[in-house]
């Protein structure tokens, strides 16, 4: 890096910060990342939401610090000391001397830039002129508009459906107590339901996706089944076990 003697204290002290933010930001990611590659089931959705939140602030407090430190970072420029280990080091020293970002970000970049074209104004690698969006349809403005109202809009709508749920099972509960004489005959098919396998749940299929990796699959039936099983049993006269 730059020579600490050639350095203000506002130098630094921009560098220091900016530092602080991008830790903080990969912090987050990798948060992110250990939740989704190595919980089983899969965290909540508002967990999700929360550490995705968390990671938005982080990468906006980023931005805000550079922006702010634009002038001093713009200065600042990475040459190797005498003392630096090039040869041990070369990845890094690589890495910091590359003016350029390598091919392949680069292309990721792009992609990404091109998606967001289809509903923002933007530039190429958010320099240069803005340009229009690609597609009809929804601009960014649109679609943050129609987040802000989907949200509360579908509480209400869950809230109605659930209620109405609530009320068509305790009906079906009564309307159940009438039938249960009839519904005797149909038992002897409901075993051959028991011997089928468990159905994978949905964060075990991604899991398996993402990592190829195959979790281990619990049968939460059969685990409270034994468990009942084994109560019974300890809560029985000695004479009966």
């Amino acid at each position: 890096m730059q020579s600490t003697s050639s350095m203000t204290t506002e130098d630094l002290k921009a560098l220091d910060v900016a530092r602080n933010r991008a830790a903080a930001m990969v912090k987050s990611l990798e948060v992110i990342e250990g939740d989704l590659m190595h919980h089983e089931p899969l965290p909540n959705w508002p967990s999700l939401q929360k550490s995705s939140a968390l990671l938005l602030r982080n990468i906006t407090f980023l931005l805000e610090s550079t922006a702010t430190n634009h002038d001093a970072l713009q200065r600042m420029h990475s040459y190797p000391l005498a003392a630096f280990p090039g040869q041990s080091q070369s990845n890094l020293l690589h890495q910091l001397l590359r003016k350029k970002l390598e091919p392949h970000v680069e292309d990721w970049i792009s992609e990404g830039l091109g998606h967001a074209s289809k509903f923002c104004e933007m530039g190429e690698f958010g320099e240069g002129p803005t340009v229009g969006q690609k597609e009809g349809g929804l601009d960014e403005y649109d679609v943050s508009e129609l987040w802000e109202w989907a949200g509360p809009a579908e509480n209400d709508i869950a809230r109605q459906v659930f209620t109405a749920e609530d009320e068509d099972d305790e009906d079906e509960d009564d309307e159940g107590e009438d039938e249960d004489e009839e519904d005797e005959p149909m038992k002897d098919a409901a075993p051959a339901k028991e011997n089928e396998p468990p159905r994978l749940p949905l964060g075990t299929v991604l899991t398996y996706m993402s990592t190829g990796a195959v979790p281990k699959v619990v049968d939460r039936a059969k685990d409270l089944r034994d468990q009942q099983a084994a109560l019974k049993r300890q809560q029985a006269p000695a004479g009966m076990r």
